[in-house]
């Protein structure tokens, strides 16, 4: 008995042929698993000795260096116009008075025909940066702002743009190139450059939403807030985003019938998105010193058909010069990428598209939305149109190198290296005046001070307004929306056609005129025998009424 409960007591063991039948089978012992071996970094300096080695990179490098030195030529091609536009003085001297008296004018007091009454200075945040920067550097720091700021636009946005969506930098290169040329005589010291700037947002902004919707358009209301303040064309902005919502809720209503569900989820997304967006940007475009008025005047304005008929830059482009043959180029090229790639713009693109080509064909000034608009799209059309046509018939060499040269001019320190280098070119050139500008008879103005009225053209108004800081009363300047079509008019077939001046002259008791050589008024005064000329050269001649 007691042999029995000993032998029950010991615990009973199986080996791999005597299992329990009840027992679970054990899974075969594993050895524990062999760490890998690190894979051996290469060293930095063999890293160095074979990109040193490799053609390819060397090349590529030679090809990157064109492009910074591209950079550098094309801010010489835009030191050229910096101070083209007849606004441009205007526009620093009224910075510089806002920055001093630390608030914004309540009427005009730069002419003394329109003395008093209400100026709406719409574009004020432009003219106060604009002031600032005068200021600290005059015209030679004004000169590198222009360059630096076009040199954004193109240069780094525009291209690390498209190379960033696919396009090879051989595609974004040449359409930037196009863009920046297209859009050359207008990147002076204008607030249009601000507008250009915030179209080529705008539209990036609403496209990417379309292709993925999400809550990042609503930065389009922080996007008008400074828009608005810088430039009254900041309505070209609204009518975008309104096209596209129009567009989204077309597209919308079309897909409740025939799409699916996820599909039609993703497109009221975008379009409940999209009039978020709108109603946003509506609101924080109110948010300037004018409010609503800021709209209601550039309707007005715009409405006027007076501007059409007499301001160049409201007509209709002329392409018969080199300029606007650049335009009609880029232009052609746009078209062209558009019936050619098989990438169709969205129905919102394709109706801004149309409707910024058709406007600029009529407004010589509204040009330059068109393109920087356009340039994205463009960019990627042809890069899908070439892709097509060349298929791989590209050479490995050529991939190799544009490989090289798309990874460096997408970083930022391509961006940094591109400004840096145009910002010290600007400021390393002497300033470039257009012609037009009347430096020596300003001059002799200085050094003879005139006593009594003196008429001007209004381009001359807008430089001496500068040059004598606001201290000598002109007879008109190019703020033509001020002064009205009805003085304007009268002012225009004075100075051009001689027309009607005896009025003027005594109706303000013009004691001294400063007009273009090559003027109607000019040849009027000169056979006048109550008038002497006391300056002339080849731009101005000064005139002065004999007692």
């Amino acid at each position: 008995m007691a042999r029995s409960r000993k032998r029950r007591s010991q615990p009973q063991v199986f080996n791999q042929e005597q299992r329990s039948p009840t027992a679970k089978p054990q899974a075969p012992a594993q050895e524990p698993a062999k760490k890998r071996p690190a894979a051996a970094k290469q060293p930095l300096a063999d890293t160095v000795a074979s990109l040193l080695a490799d053609r390819d990179f060397w090349i590529a490098a030679l090809i990157f260096s064109g492009v910074l030195a591209g950079s550098l030529w094309g801010a010489s091609c835009v030191r050229i116009f910096c101070f083209s536009s007849v606004d441009s003085f205007w526009l620093i001297q009224a910075g510089l008075d806002v920055v001093s008296q630390m608030r914004l004018p309540g009427g005009d007091y730069y002419s003394f025909t329109n003395y008093g009454r209400p100026w709406l200075l719409y574009q004020w945040l432009f003219e106060v940066v604009v002031g600032l920067i005068g200021r600290a550097g005059g015209l030679q720091a004004l000169q590198a702002f222009v360059e630096v700021f076009s040199a954004l636009i193109f240069t780094v946005l525009g291209f690390q743009g498209l190379i960033r969506r696919g396009a090879n930098i051989w595609v974004a290169g040449w359409v930037t190139a196009a863009a920046g040329a297209a859009a050359l005589t207008f990147l002076s010291l204008r607030p249009h450059l601000v507008s250009m700037l915030m179209v080529y947002l705008v539209q990036r902004m609403v496209d990417s939403h379309w292709r993925q919707p999400g809550w990042r358009v609503l930065w389009l209301g922080a996007l008008f807030v400074v828009w608005a303040n810088c430039h009254l064309l900041f309505s070209i902005g609204l009518a975008i985003v309104f096209i596209y919502w129009i567009a989204s809720g077309l597209v919308w209503l079309t897909s409740r019938t025939d799409a699916g569900e996820p599909e039609r989820a993703l497109n009221w997304q975008r379009f409940r998105l999209l009039a978020v967006a709108f109603v946003l940007s509506v609101g924080t475009s109110l948010a300037n010193p004018y409010g609503w008025d800021t709209i209601t005047y550039g309707l007005v304005t715009a409405g006027q058909e007076y501007w059409t008929a007499h301001i160049g830059e409201v007509m209709a482009p002329a392409f018969s010069n080199p300029f606007g043959a650049l335009i009609l180029g880029y232009i052609l090229v746009t078209v062209v990428a558009l019936m050619l790639a098989t990438r169709r713009p969205t129905l919102g693109e394709g109706l801004v598209f149309v409707g910024l080509l058709a406007t600029g064909l009529t407004s010589y000034k509204l040009l330059p939305y068109f393109v920087t608009f356009s340039m994205h799209g463009t960019g990627l059309r042809l890069q899908s149109a070439l892709a097509e046509l060349a298929g791989s018939r590209i050479p490995t060499r050529v991939k190799v190198v544009s490989d090289y040269l798309a990874r460096w001019a997408a970083t930022p320190a391509y961006a940094v290296t591109v400004l840096f280098l145009v910002l010290a070119f600007g400021l390393g050139r002497p300033v470039l005046l257009p012609p037009w500008v009347p430096v020596a008879a300003a001059d002799y103005l200085e050094s003879h001070p005139l006593e009594g009225h003196l008429f001007c053209s209004a381009k001359f108004g807008s430089y001496l307004i500068w040059r004598f800081h606001g201290r000598l009363p002109v007879f008109i300047d190019t703020r033509f929306d001020m002064y009205g079509p009805a003085f304007s008019e009268a002012y225009f077939k004075a100075n051009r056609e001689g027309v009607g001046w005896q009025e003027l002259f005594d109706r303000y008791a013009i004691r001294y005129a400063v007009v273009e050589t090559s003027s109607g008024m000019a040849r009027v005064l000169n056979t006048q025998p109550g008038w002497k000329r006391l300056y002339l050269d080849a731009n101005a001649v000064i005139f002065g009424k004999l007692d």
